[in-house]
């Protein structure tokens, strides 16, 4: 079971992230972990708008 965590822990370790794109990560993330804290989902429009204006 460890062996099984070990592999997927190493294929799954983060891509780095451009420089452009970090601020607007961290704001996705504060604003993840504060809506499932509260038990609410993000609108799938905001999701949409995050998404656009990262690319």
């Amino acid at each position: 079971m460890i062996s099984i965590y070990m592999v997927s822990y190493h294929f799954n370790q983060k891509t780095e992230l451009p420089e452009s794109s970090k601020e607007k990560y961290q704001e996705a993330q504060t604003c993840t972990a504060c809506h499932s804290k509260s038990n609410l989902k993000v609108p799938q429009e905001v999701i949409d708008k995050f998404r656009e204006e990262l690319l």
